[in-house]
């Protein structure tokens, strides 16, 4: 059975009011995948310069943030781990330019 207009408008409206980047459900989506590359590619990660980004950033006030960034972390560890050859190599690079910019390795 397809949805009704009603019913497509309103799942719309849900993702069109969707957080914006950086609110903290895709932070924590973004963080456990850059921290998964970071790993993954062994690029070093601070892990106190990691814990202050995540005062200063996350929500308090989330108490999904925690399952969802040890969710990201570990199947975006699997999916990296497989990774090979250029795709690796890009990842790594994109990883590390990230994390760069935040602090997060040195």
């Amino acid at each position: 059975m397809l949805p009704t207009r009603s019913a497509r408008a309103l799942a719309l409206s849900g993702l069109l009011a969707a957080p914006a980047y950086g609110q903290s459900g895709n932070l924590a989506l973004d963080l456990g995948s850059l921290l998964a590359a970071g790993e993954v590619c062994e690029l070093g990660l601070e892990e106190q310069a990691v814990v202050d980004f995540i005062r200063r950033n996350a929500d308090p006030s989330d108490i999904r943030f925690i399952s969802t960034l040890s969710s990201a972390i570990r199947t975006r560890t699997i999916i990296y781990s497989g990774m090979e050859g250029v795709e690796r190599a890009a990842v790594c690079e994109a990883a590390r330019v990230s994390l760069q910019n935040y602090r997060l390795i040195k």
